[in-house]
């Protein structure tokens, strides 16, 4: 697989000048002016960073990243926005219409040699694991295709590579294992939490369990009579009734193997899916928090505005009022009194309130920096 590349797709000639001179000397950039053009050169061969005017000729950038989503989902690619309306709305629009990131216009030189960078080792680190995969799944074919149990493990590759996720990968774990009549349990790690799956039929004992975590510790192999563990990276596989042919079991350790590397870079390649999704889902979130906040903050606002102007009208009628009211001086006095008292009460909760305010905006500056 070829070394990822930048497609600018920019229709004003000066902006594209400004992002290729930013961009060349550190990374393969190929520049055009419309969506359409791009979308032509875009191949599962070759992951690319997707830098995406809105604002575009003929079809707008979110019609394109659609497409791209839609009938390119062969081809790594990651998508950055790249537009001068700054507003939620949009940020919000070009999420649903699949980007990974957004740069404002005018957009700052560090910004969006950070992004680049963190795009560009994303793509890196996806087209490793793709080339890992690849190189799994043709060496599966070269070696296994001339004997029965070869055949049956180079499918079990073929279908944990088309897994799309858990369920799927080992289910067509467990599949191949069945062909081979092989009684098993695999461990793995999901995020970072440990899985238990046995094959159909039985379940994972806690004995299994716990010799399958001391196990991992130390070997990569381990075998005990009839039973093998077999360990790659955060992915363990426990065999409990493996052949009493010497030569069979041989074979079955090397195949195993084999298939157990395979595992072993799908859950990490699901992982870091998962971990993606989970970041969009996450930064989806932020943003309506960060909008009910303002809305909150906003209604806050015109409470105080309304309450202030309230008590002020009240205090100015009553000032008007009391001459009328023929009352003794010491009983004018006790009622201003009572007024300033309330007033000032009033006064001291009106700067909590503002206090409180003031923390609104606060939570609001972090969350709209956490985006």
């Amino acid at each position: 697989m070829s070394q990822p590349r930048i497609c600018i797709v920019e229709p004003d000639d000066i902006e594209q000048e400004l992002l290729q001179g930013m961009l060349e000397d550190d990374y393969q950039v190929c520049v055009f002016s419309s969506g359409e053009e791009m979308l032509t050169t875009l191949t599962p061969d070759q992951p690319t960073l997707i830098i995406l005017e809105t604002l575009l000729p003929g079809p707008t950038g979110y019609e394109i990243c659609r497409i791209v989503e839609k009938d390119f989902s062969h081809c790594f690619t990651y998508t950055i926005f790249l537009s001068a309306k700054t507003s939620v709305e949009e940020r919000i629009r070009g999420m649903e219409a699949g980007a990974d990131d957004y740069i404002n216009k005018p957009y700052d030189v560090v910004e969006v040699a950070r992004k680049v960078h963190a795009a560009m080792e994303m793509l890196c680190s996806t087209s490793g694991l793709k080339k890992q995969l690849d190189y799994a799944s043709h060496t599966a074919f070269q070696a296994m295709s001339a004997q029965s149990e070869m055949g049956i493990i180079m499918r079990g590759v073929q279908d944990a590579n088309k897994a799309t996720h858990f369920g799927e990968l080992s289910q067509a774990m467990f599949s191949c294992l069945a062909e081979l009549s092989l009684k098993s349990t695999l461990y793995y790690e999901v995020q970072s939490k440990p899985r238990f799956e046995a094959s159909a039929g039985r379940n994972s004992t806690s004995m299994e369990q716990e010799i399958i975590t001391v196990v991992r510790r130390s070997e990569r192999i381990w075998t005990r009579g009839s039973r093998c563990i077999f360990t790659f990276g955060d992915t363990s596989l426990l065999v409990l009734n493996m052949p009493d042919d010497e030569e069979k079991t041989g074979r079955l350790r090397d195949n195993l193997c084999f298939l157990m590397e395979t595992f072993e870079v799908k859950v990490d390649a699901l992982n870091q899916q998962q971990a993606l999704t989970l970041a969009r889902d996450w930064q989806h979130s932020v943003k309506e928090v960060t909008q009910l906040l303002n809305i909150a903050s906003q209604d806050l606002q015109h409470s105080i505005d309304g309450s202030t102007k309230t008590i002020r009208n009240m205090m100015s009628d009553l000032e008007m009022l009391l001459p009328s009211l023929g009352l003794e001086e010491d009983q004018e006095e006790r009622i201003h009194h009572i007024i300033d008292t309330a007033f000032d009460d009033y006064n001291h909760s009106l700067q909590k309130t503002e206090q409180t305010g003031l923390i609104f905006n606060k939570v609001m500056s972090k969350l709209k920096n956490m985006q």
